[in-house]
């Protein structure tokens, strides 16, 4: 008896774990190109080697491990920052903001002006999490961040493979690196 009971929980295992599959971003999502949500404030950190600093100008430079081209990033203002030297590895708090839209590129109107832009895409939804209010995406070089988002954004609207525009607006922390 006991050997018929492991040998059909084995089968049954076996069979659920052919069914599942991890999430893809590569879907295409339904409906007509719009922007779902834009302004979505994040926090994301990067991490590598700073190439340089300029506290006059406010920029600090960084290479990522997997990146082979330095990254520029304007620091916020009034905050105060020890002097960062070349060479040495930094951890960078930065503030985002992500506009996700359903088909690419999206005309975008600023709501200030009225002017017309076009939105480029950055990364794609590959999941999303309503009743934790995450925000999975992958970039175009793989990397993949999850953000803790606000109640308003609607994430109901939200679906693997959703185009996102990311937007760094300034470097907010900066602590020496891992």
């Amino acid at each position: 008896m006991s050997r018929a009971l492991h040998a059909l929980v084995l089968i049954g295992a076996t069979a659920l774990a052919g069914c599942w599959q991890p999430p893809r971003a590569d879907v295409q999502p339904s409906g007509e190109p719009r922007i779902i949500d834009m302004a979505i404030a994040v926090e994301s950190t990067r991490s590598g080697i700073a190439q340089s600093f300029d506290p006059t100008a406010r920029t600090i430079v960084l290479l990522e491990p997997a990146d082979t081209v330095p990254q520029i990033y304007a620091l916020a203002p009034g905050k105060v920052l020890h002097e960062i030297k070349a060479g040495e590895r930094v951890r960078l708090t930065l503030a985002e903001r992500l506009t996700v839209y359903v088909g690419a590129p999206v005309a975008e109107v600023a709501p200030e002006s009225g002017d017309i832009a076009s939105i480029a895409s950055d990364a794609k939804v590959l999941s999303v999490d309503r009743s934790y209010r995450l925000l999975t995406l992958v970039g175009s070089g793989g990397r993949r961040e999850t953000f803790k988002v606000a109640q308003s954004v609607r994430l109901e609207e939200m679906q693997p493979g959703d185009d996102v525009a990311v937007e760094s607006t300034q470097v907010v922390a900066v602590q020496p690196g891992p």
